[in-house]
């Protein structure tokens, strides 16, 4: 059995948060969980699909392979590092609303959820369908203004230039 005492120690020395810290510190994050996602999704699609055959040590090297290499890249590790916060709080919500129709929903009341559930799915693909077009509104009619400042400019830049450049011979008259 362990004491209380050492148990007690031991819980002032390490705690998750110091533990969260020095896995950071040391890469577990931007390097070993992205390898570790990739090679899972690579390894369970060749031996779902069994492109390479039924042999699944060659299926761990492929995956091991790949996974390694996609995390030199730079722009892998940015990657996982920008979109699984969001993934994160987006999957969290899907839970909670998958929770709570669990709780309220029954066989009785289907139609009345499945009406305000299809409403707000339809609400919330509505307001992300604005929030883009919007987007391509603004990049269509700002884009082509900073286009043609640009061509205006080069045009300018084109007239000093050949004024610059413009060499006339000296002549001298004897």
């Amino acid at each position: 059995m362990i004491s209380d005492a050492l148990l007690g120690t031991f819980l002032q020395v390490l705690s998750l948060r110091d533990m969260y810290f020095q896995w950071e510190s040391v890469g577990v994050f931007d390097f070993f969980l992205p390898a570790l996602l990739i090679f899972a999704i690579i390894f369970g699609i060749l031996t779902s699909t069994r492109v390479l055959g039924g042999n699944r040590g060659i299926n761990f090297l492929i995956a091991a392979a790949i996974s390694i290499m996609a995390i030199r890249v730079p722009f892998v590790s940015e990657f996982f590092t920008t979109i699984f916060p969001s993934f994160g709080i987006g999957l969290a919500i899907v839970i909670i609303v998958v929770i709570l129709m669990g709780l309220f929903v029954s066989k009785g009341n289907i139609d009345i959820f499945g009406n305000v559930l299809m409403w707000g799915g339809m609400g919330v693909g509505v307001i992300i369908a604005v929030s883009v077009l919007w987007i391509v509104i603004i990049v269509l009619i700002i884009g082509p203004m900073l286009l043609k400042d640009s061509a205006e400019d080069k045009e300018k830049k084109k007239e000093r230039r050949s004024k610059f450049l413009k060499f006339e011979p000296v002549r001298d008259e004897d």
